[in-house]
């Protein structure tokens, strides 16, 4: 073997180490530098993976670590090791700056599986409710497998997004919809169709436009004078530069919405977004509480269900004003969606 081949094969080893790192680098970085936001797309889909995109750090960081030690320790001075120096510096820098990202892994992703708990002041009032949501993907087949789970949650409140005209033909002959007296729907071949089951009564709100999409908004009332406010929401998923910027000023629209709100307030649905966006974290920032998050649901990813790869993202969420008490929360199983469902326990 020539003396080229063997200097080769370090040579290789630390251009994929600094490729590997390179990369990861870039998106931390942008994240901490809010570039993210500037740029847009494809960031709000490496942000939505942070719980997995992260990982290789770990081993990238060991193996710099050992490469580091390896080439600072050797007494050897042959041609082949001439290089040695520069590469322990290279290899040196390497481990350190995955360091730093696993630091800022570890703060991204530590809350998802720690619960907030209830805030101080949470109004745990005798007006109850389990409501559950789900993303039904508007042209589902089996989308009647939900039904057993509604035979086990037995919800009070039941929201279902992208409702389509084939998603209401076979959901309107199922027994366990019957027992909702009250029913608002709107079936679209758009995927912003929706529907609204309640055992409680419902008055309509006008609808929060927002990007071209209208979030639907009413009045749902508990009894004994209680009421909250309900928006069935469904973002733009964020693929591409334009579906991006119509997702971020969605979020935005909502966080408005939510600022301004004066009575109990429940966002639920398909947000497309996860903790680690910006513009989600601002939508909690005005007052709303992931129910997720305050009954610690801990890693239970809501998408994509019908994927080879399995649910790696949680998008699905269930957000509450600060005077809505959670005391469960629940992520139900497939039913041909590429989501899944979840449900949590309210007292208003």
């Amino acid at each position: 073997m020539t003396i080229d081949a063997v200097r080769s094969r370090p040579r290789l080893v630390t251009t994929v180490l600094v490729g590997a790192a390179g990369l990861l680098l870039l998106c931390a970085g942008a994240r901490l530098t809010h570039l993210d936001d500037l740029i847009g797309w494809p960031f709000p889909a490496f942000n939505a993976f942070t719980p997995l995109l992260y990982l290789p750090a770990y081993p990238l960081a060991a193996v710099a670590l050992l490469r580091y030690v390896r080439q600072r320790g050797s007494d050897t001075r042959g041609p082949v090791e001439a290089t040695r120096p520069a590469r322990a510096v290279t290899t040196g820098a390497v481990a350190v700056a995955m360091v730093g990202v696993i630091a800022s892994h570890l703060a991204w992703t530590v809350p998802e599986f720690v619960g907030a708990g209830q805030r101080a002041g949470s109004a745990s009032t005798a007006a109850s409710v389990r409501l559950m949501t789900a993303n039904v993907n508007g042209a589902n087949t089996e989308v009647a497998r939900i039904a057993g789970q509604l035979d086990r949650e037995r919800p009070g409140l039941l929201l279902l997004e992208e409702y389509t005209p084939l998603i209401a033909g076979r959901l309107h002959g199922l027994a366990q919809l019957r027992a909702f007296p009250y029913v608002v729907e709107r079936p679209s071949l758009e995927p912003y169709g929706y529907a609204v089951f309640s055992r409680f009564p419902l008055t309509g709100r006008p609808d929060l436009n927002s990007a071209g999409f209208p979030f639907a908004r009413m009045d749902v009332a508990l009894g004994g004078g209680r009421h909250v406010e309900l928006v069935v929401v469904h973002t733009r998923s964020p693929v591409g530069a334009t579906y991006t910027r119509r997702w971020a000023r969605q979020l935005a629209d909502l966080r408005t919405d939510a600022c301004q709100a004066r009575r109990p307030l429940v966002f639920a649905g398909d947000f497309n977004a996860t903790r680690d966006h910006r513009p989600f974290r601002r939508l909690l920032a005005c007052g709303l509480r992931d129910a997720h998050d305050v009954a610690g649901g801990g890693w239970s990813p809501t998408w994509s269900a019908t994927a080879w790869w399995k649910e790696t993202t949680r998008i699905d969420h269930i957000l509450v004003s600060s005077d809505i008490t959670v005391s469960r929360y629940h992520r139900g199983s497939p039913f041909g969606s590429d989501h899944l469902p979840i449900s949590a326990d309210l007292r208003i």
